[in-house]
């Protein structure tokens, strides 16, 4: 094989290939910052539990970290 026609089909290769790897990286920031966000929201969440609260609110606030975090274990790994 010529190096012409080695380079037409490399380049040919990496228009099927770079797509998708750019697609692949988007969608991992994506995930990334979906997590950024959820591990905000833990945050929050247990800063407002180190303040005083009401029983309910506490067994409401202690519902809703448990659900983040189990959000998290799923979908951050």
């Amino acid at each position: 094989m010529s190096n012409q026609n080695l380079l037409s089909l490399l380049c040919a290769l990496s228009l099927f290939w770079l797509p998708g790897a750019m697609a692949h990286d988007s969608d991992k920031e994506k995930q990334e910052a979906a997590c950024e966000r959820l591990d905000e929201r833990i945050r929050k969440l247990e800063s407002k539990r180190r303040g005083g609260y009401t029983a309910s609110q506490g067994r409401r606030w202690k519902d809703q970290l448990r659900e983040l975090e189990l959000q998290r274990f799923r979908e951050c790994r």
